[in-house]
């Protein structure tokens, strides 16, 4: 868990502030700086392939789901081990295209 500047009660900032003067250390400063240079909240995947519990995640279905696109041939999977606990991956191309191909299409209106 990060703390920045929003996060830490005033009382508490103060004393470590006082605390970490004599070291030459701007706690306030510090925090300041963190605040303005945090990276967004969600951070966009780069990965080529996902897990199981990443798949599910990025897509926002289950893992049956996931498990009967890729049985059914929709979505490309990698099965690192023959055991039947064995860990998969997912090809996070073939989830878009799946996902993409069960977009509905928006109605069109009759032209009057």
């Amino acid at each position: 868990m990060s703390a920045n500047i929003n996060t830490v009660p005033a009382d508490i900032l103060n004393g470590v502030a006082t605390i970490l003067k004599p070291y030459g250390v701007d706690i306030v400063a510090l925090l300041t700086e963190q605040a303005k240079t945090e990276p967004p909240a969600v951070a966009p995947l780069s990965k080529k392939y996902l897990t199981t519990a990443e798949a599910v995640r990025y897509c926002g279905v289950g893992r049956w789901a996931l498990w009967s696109a890729e049985r059914a041939g929709k979505i490309k999977a990698a099965k690192l081990a023959d055991a039947r606990c064995g860990r998969v991956l997912y090809d996070r191309a073939s989830i878009d295209a799946w996902l993409e191909s069960r977009m509905k299409q928006p109605k069109q209106q009759p032209e009057a």
